[in-house]
């Protein structure tokens, strides 16, 4: 069941779309690739993830998906602490898991999924 967006949410995702090729070394076809793939799980279309939904990406994807684990994906990756997960986020997310994130954001994602454990 799809909702309908506001002009300000249909805004603010083409923000995050711009903030993902800005922000990756990805193709435009990449980026596409993502958006289709973002777009399926995004059930409702409000133009972002909920846990529920990121959890079926993880269950999908072979990962558990337990609560421990939810939290730990949004500390790291909801970089705009809305308590969903945006295109842009969707899109480090995808490049940490590929191993396309630089050095340190590996670093940074892994010291958080571990819990802080000193590495």
């Amino acid at each position: 069941k799809r909702c309908k967006v506001s002009i300000d949410r249909r805004v603010e995702i083409l923000r995050a779309e711009i903030n993902a090729k800005e922000n990756s070394n990805l193709s435009d076809a990449e980026i596409k690739k993502l958006r289709k793939l973002f777009n399926d799980y995004d059930d409702d279309g409000n133009g972002f993830l909920t846990r529920d939904e990121f959890k079926i990406i993880l269950e999908q994807s072979g990962e558990s998906a337990t609560e421990e684990k939810l939290d730990n994906y949004f500390k790291t990756f909801d970089t705009d602490g809305s308590k969903t997960v945006t295109f842009d986020e969707f899109v480090a997310y995808k490049n940490f898991v590929a191993g396309n994130a630089s050095k340190q954001e590996m670093l940074d994602a892994f010291k958080v999924l571990a819990k802080g454990a000193n590495y």
